[in-house]
């Protein structure tokens, strides 16, 4: 086999999908920013020839063009012949270097509105901290509660309320001082809640 077939990988999925809004499905307990909607129009010199859009994890070739890695990585694979998809020099995936740190830096820089825009965040941040935001700040991405055993899932900005009466939060037992889940705090043999017991209900 051609040494660059043999180190050529499935394309990665595509970055830009949109994520789908939250549901009673799965929800992912780690938030991925995709699907980058960017403020105010983007330096021409910023965006890959292949996909249109500015470079995700840009990388350069001997001859001086600029691509997403996605992006070259499966034009390298998928032609009969490697080449530059611009000026079609001869090229393979181990000629490939990350572009240069301020390009790197512009693209990282640049703002985005928050993935979750079109569910009511107005956030504006740097691209290189989308993340970031959607996995500690954004108030309309949908985290888990976190109580073990508890399936509920909302807005952050929600969740607090929710986890405060979540019945299978843990309290200290009134009797013992030992953590236990507050739905099961039963005393043993009586039917009643430890807290019932204690206000004589």
């Amino acid at each position: 086999m051609d040494a660059q077939r043999a180190v050529c990988l499935p394309p990665m999925a595509d970055a830009r999908a949109a994520p789908a809004a939250g549901s009673s499905a799965t929800v992912p307990t780690q938030p991925v920013a995709t699907g980058f909607e960017y403020v105010g129009p983007v330096n021409a010199n910023l965006i890959c020839s292949i996909c249109t859009e500015p470079f995700l994890d840009p990388q350069a070739l001997p001859c001086g063009h600029t691509f997403c890695r996605t992006c070259i990585t499966t034009a390298l694979c998928s032609g009969p012949v490697p080449q530059c998809p611009v000026d079609r020099l001869p090229a393979r995936l181990g000629d490939l270097t990350p572009a240069g740190r301020v390009v790197t830096n512009m693209v990282d820089e640049l703002l985005v509105y928050c993935p979750q825009r079109r569910r009511g965040c107005g956030a504006v941040v740097e691209r290189q901290h989308a993340e970031a935001h959607l996995r500690k700040d954004c108030e309309v991405t949908v985290v888990p509660c976190g109580h073990a055993g508890c399936d509920v899932v909302a807005a952050r900005s929600d969740i607090d309320e929710h986890r405060r009466a979540c019945p299978r939060r843990a309290e200290a037992c009134q009797l013992c001082g030992d953590l236990v889940v507050h739905a099961d705090a039963e005393v043993r043999g009586s039917g009643q809640t430890v807290f019932g017991a204690l206000r004589g209900n």
